[in-house]
């Protein structure tokens, strides 16, 4: 009898036992889901299987703009873009007027634009984009092959060679790509550009 009870009692700790453990697992699967809602894919919470929409998307200054800061008087300014038509560079605008943004006179900084120019990128997959440039007849041409990763934590970092740019993902709906940049320690621009928010638009072929 004793053998019996001791028998039962066994059974019983190992079905719960059991029970903890399929609780366990079915609270991790639904971690799981809930991880696969977050941008539609289960992943790390470092490495990411987050990727951009594959396809050519071009570089518009509808909406992108730059906060800048002149590093001595330490105001900052908001300026938005428009596109040189000779060379393709981005000239900053004061928003309030539309009229160049005087880089020189109001933040001390010799130049006529911030070092951004007409460009497309194109996606090819889950890890690998190019970018491409305007050639002297108008056509869009590849510059450089590159890869990227995308976290969860929507941080884009593309590695074009040497060059490793980081880069923050503010929207990325299929319609719309939003690249928000504030990593800018290269000379000149370091103290200058303290945020860069950029729209990207599909390119239909």
């Amino acid at each position: 009898m004793e053998k019996l009870c001791t028998l039962k009692s066994a059974l019983w700790a190992g079905l719960m036992l059991f029970g903890v453990v399929v609780f366990t697992g079915c609270s991790k699967s639904d971690d799981n889901n809930d991880n696969k809602n977050n941008g539609g894919f289960h992943v790390d919470q470092e490495l990411s299987e987050l990727h951009m929409p594959v396809g050519e998307w071009a570089a518009t200054t509808n909406g992108s703009y730059a906060i800048v800061r002149n590093p001595d008087t330490k105001k900052t300014y908001t300026v938005k873009f428009r596109v040189n038509a000779k060379d393709g560079r981005w000239i900053p605008i004061d928003p309030n007027t539309g009229k160049d943004f005087n880089l020189l006179q109001n933040l001390n900084y010799n130049a006529t634009d911030l070092g951004d120019k007409e460009h497309h990128f194109y996606i090819l997959d889950r890890s690998n984009i190019q970018l491409l440039k305007k050639d002297a007849e108008g056509d869009w041409i590849l510059e450089s092959k590159g890869e990227y990763t995308y976290t969860l934590k929507g941080i884009l970092t593309l590695y074009f060679g040497n060059v490793i740019r980081k880069i923050e993902v503010m929207r990325n709906d299929g319609y719309t790509l939003e690249f928000k940049e504030t990593d800018f320690n290269t000379f000149p621009l370091k103290g200058i550009v303290l945020e860069k928010y950029i729209y990207y638009k599909p390119v239909k072929n």
